[in-house]
């Protein structure tokens, strides 16, 4: 093989590497990463060994390998991919096609359950491009997602973590509110069956406005914390405060108004020859 300089085979090596992406092999497939590997390392200022060389060479003099497997299947995989990376959606799916591709480009057997994984998943690129997967909420669903953002403002930091797939259900549900986007019935779903529980709480309220409550505050008076039952007045209906508490406004009888939630006071009974 011809000696060659090495801003010859630095524009060479950048020539190929473009022509790998463009030909759909993505970051993670070997011959890409190593290709990218060596430019980060030519930009850096170290130019690769002789072995390097050497591998690099022979992929110039090789080229973009050419499928063996089903061309126009692979066509509708890049589509996909293509499609969802620049929506910035569906990144399991995303992933799962490329792994999927290399399988295909080299004519490999997918077993049955791969089969019918890509299937589904290429249906339902088809459903995304075609608005099939949009879910229009009724009035009263819309008003559930509204109250259930919110809700979702009241769970911990450590809890919101460990429920990456909440989060983005909120993310999105939070834009289509907006009338920034639009969601799947996947997650109007998934805000219900994660936060369902608190949103029953909320649509069937402990009080109402102009209920009676007894609410238990401790005191520090003279040196002694004392507990103190105050009989309050319910002045609102229940909403959802900035915190995601399910919340009502309190009047005391000492005329100061208190925001709290509603599992911290109690339920004011007369007795019978009040």
């Amino acid at each position: 093989m011809a000696r060659k300089s090495q801003a010859l085979r630095t524009q060479q090596t950048r020539e190929l590497h473009a022509a790998y992406t463009a030909a759909g092999f993505g970051g993670d497939t070997w011959d890409v990463g190593f290709l990218a590997s060596v430019l980060a390392q030519m930009d850096r200022g170290r130019y690769p060994s002789k072995r390097q060389r050497d591998k690099i060479d022979s992929m110039i003099e090789a080229g973009v390998p050419t499928p063996k497997g089903d061309t126009e299947l692979l066509a509708k995989m890049d589509a996909a991919v293509a499609y969802w990376a620049e929506a910035g959606e569906r990144e399991w799916e995303r992933q799962v096609v490329t792994d999927l591709r290399r399988v295909v480009f080299n004519d490999w057997n997918l077993s049955e359950k791969q089969t019918k994984l890509l299937g589904d998943l290429l249906q339902r690129h088809d459903d995304d491009v075609t608005g099939a997967n949009v879910f229009t909420p009724t009035p009263e669903q819309r008003t559930d997602l509204e109250t259930l953002v919110m809700l979702y403002r009241g769970y911990s930091g450590q809890w919101q973590g460990e429920r990456p797939a909440v989060r983005k259900a909120v993310e999105k549900v939070t834009a289509m509110l907006a009338g920034e986007g639009t969601i799947e019935e996947y997650h109007f779903d998934k805000l219900n069956k994660s936060m369902g529980a608190k949103l029953r709480r909320f649509k069937t309220p402990r009080f109402s406005a102009c209920d009676m409550a007894k609410f238990v505050e401790s005191v520090y008076i003279d040196g002694t914390w004392t507990k103190i039952t105050h009989v309050a007045t319910v002045m609102t209906d229940t909403y959802v405060d900035e915190r995601g508490r399910i919340v009502n406004d309190f009047l005391l009888p000492t005329g100061d108004v208190k925001t709290l939630e509603a599992e911290r006071c109690g339920k004011f009974r007369k007795r019978k020859n009040d």
